[in-house]
């Protein structure tokens, strides 16, 4: 059961990069299938998480704090020559 959705845009440059990500989780729009994920322990979730991703549509859906989840990336850079990409 997913317990909370965040996004945070992954960093391109070698190195430590800590991020802090804000979770939020989906609402119900009636209290009815609200009151019925809260009984059957199923709450409400995207259907398809590629939402999260895209910015058409995310201001019209209901969501609720869910806290927050600290990120640590440790970048590095390999073998960017041979595709050429140069840092």
């Amino acid at each position: 059961i997913v317990k909370g959705y965040g996004t945070v845009h992954v960093p391109c440059r070698p190195g430590r990069h800590e991020r802090v990500v804000r979770l939020f989780c989906p609402v119900a729009s009636s209290w009815w299938i609200r009151f019925m994920g809260w009984l059957l322990g199923n709450p409400a979730s995207f259907i398809d998480p590629r939402t999260l991703a895209s910015p058409d549509g995310r201001e019209v859906v209901r969501v609720s704090s869910g806290g927050e989840v600290k990120v640590v990336f440790n970048v590095v850079m390999k073998d960017t020559k041979e595709f050429n990409f140069s840092f």
